[in-house]
C-alpha cells in the first residue's frame, strides 16, 4: 500500500487573508532556502512579515492548510502569479499543484504569466509539466536578488 500524501489528509484550499502574513512569511523563507538555487536573503524576517502583509492586501490568494496548520500559499493579481510557496517537508505530495489549480480557477485571464529564477530547476520543472513555457529570459539586472530569470506564460484554453 502506497504512503498517504498530504494530500490524502485533512487538506483544504481557502482564501488567503491578512492573519496569514505570518505563516507567509515563514513558508517562503523556508521554501527559498530549499531550492538549491542560493538565492540572497536580502530582507530581515521582519521585513518579509512586512511585505507580505501589503502583498496580501493587494492580491487575490488562498493558503492550503491541513489540520488547520498553513503549509503553503499562492498570490495572484489579473494574469500574473507573484508567489507560490509550500513548505519543504510538503513538497512532492500536490500542494503546489492544488494551489496553482486554485488560482488558476479564480483567474479571468487567457494567459497566466510569472517570473521565477533560472537556478530554481524545481520550479522551472513544476511549471513546465503543468504547460508553462519559458518566453523570456534575463540576465537579472531588473531583479532584487540580481539573478538570471525566466517568465513563463501559460495559456488557457
Amino acid at each position: 500500500m502506497a504512503k498517504p500524501t498530504a494530500v490524502d489528509t485533512l487538506l483544504s484550499i481557502g482564501r488567503i487573508d491578512i492573519e496569514d502574513a505570518q505563516d507567509a512569511a515563514v513558508i517562503a523563507r523556508k521554501a527559498r532556502k530549499s531550492t538549491g538555487a542560493h538565492i540572497p536573503e536580502l530582507h530581515t524576517p521582519a521585513e518579509d512579515l512586512e511585505f507580505y502583509t501589503q502583498a496580501i492586501l493587494e492580491s487575490d490568494g488562498s493558503v492550503c492548510e491541513i489540520d488547520g496548520r498553513v503549509i503553503g500559499f499562492i498570490l495572484w493579481n489579473e494574469d500574473w502569479i507573484y508567489h507560490l510557496y509550500v513548505l519543504p517537508e510538503f513538497h512532492r505530495q500536490g500542494i503546489g499543484t492544488a494551489l496553482l489549480q486554485a488560482a488558476l480557477d479564480s483567474m479571468q485571464s487567457e494567459v497566466v504569466q510569472l517570473w521565477t529564477f533560472q537556478a530554481n530547476i524545481g520550479a522551472i520543472a513544476f511549471y513546465e509539466t503543468r504547460g508553462f513555457a519559458i518566453v523570456e529570459s534575463t540576465d537579472g539586472s531588473r531583479n532584487k536578488e540580481s539573478m538570471p530569470d525566466h517568465r513563463l506564460v501559460l495559456v488557457l484554453e
